[in-house]
């Protein structure tokens, strides 16, 4: 059996501000149980992907946003 992208995806997209507060991001991650969001701006458009690791590099940091953060 071919296992397909569909068969396992989810279909609800958990995004978040490349501005938001990287605290934020942590928490979204966990509410939705994920190790990982997209990053979008405010037109929704994808500019890079944040990971738990991410976060937990720059947890040092108060000031630090996702865009400080995220991969592009």
């Amino acid at each position: 059996m071919v296992v397909r992208a569909r068969d396992v995806m989810t279909e609800r997209v958990v995004t978040i501000w490349a501005d938001a507060p990287l605290a934020r991001a942590q928490e979204r991650m966990a509410e939705s149980r994920f190790s990982a969001l997209p990053v979008v701006d405010r037109r929704f458009s994808l500019v890079g992907v944040i990971s738990l690791v991410d976060v937990l590099r720059h947890r040092d940091d108060p000031h630090a946003v996702v865009g400080d953060a995220m991969t592009e």
